[in-house]
């Protein structure tokens, strides 16, 4: 039986951390927020929130978002009579497709906004991040230390004694 080579080893090694990191980064995306049906009327008290912007917000904010902006998520700044003021996390188009920004703050007037989804915390997501993040690292400590000390893998030398032959 022909046994695992040292680079085939890291290369078993390195699929499963890449798969591990890749469960890492899909429960990242689930977060620990969840978001609210959408209204009409901003949410009070919020501190994360999603706006969903219509056809004349599209051409507002044209050149400093996107002419295709669907919705834009971000931490609530300030409010006042006439305009929104937003810390941007993502902006999402009209085609689905989504950019992250770095927190840059814009000012949405309300007339531009359709309507806003409020974005609570979640305790029963933030415990399944934590289990799934304590999941994926137990997954990587024990692949690891299987590739180290070669437990479960076959062994690359042939048995010089054990071949059955007289």
């Amino acid at each position: 039986m022909m046994g695992f080579s040292t680079r085939e080893r890291r290369h078993l090694l390195s699929r499963r951390f890449t798969v591990a990191l890749c469960a890492g980064s899909l429960a990242l995306q689930l977060g620990c927020y969840s978001y609210a049906p959408v209204q009409s009327s901003p949410p009070v008290q919020a501190d994360r929130m999603s706006i969903t912007i219509n056809d004349k917000g599209r051409e507002l904010l044209r050149e400093r978002v996107s002419p295709l902006v669907d919705r834009i998520d971000g931490r609530f700044v300030s409010m006042d009579s006439t305009n929104l003021v937003l810390r941007v996390t993502r902006v999402v188009d009209l085609r689905s497709g989504a950019t992250n920004w770095m927190g840059e703050q814009i000012t949405i007037p309300r007339e531009a906004i359709l309507g806003y989804q409020d974005k609570p915390y979640s305790r029963s997501r933030t415990f399944a991040f934590v289990g799934a993040l304590v999941l994926g690292l137990i997954v990587v400590i024990t692949s690891i230390s299987l590739a180290v000390s070669g437990n479960g893998l076959p062994d690359p030398t042939p048995d010089p004694g054990g071949s059955g032959q007289s």
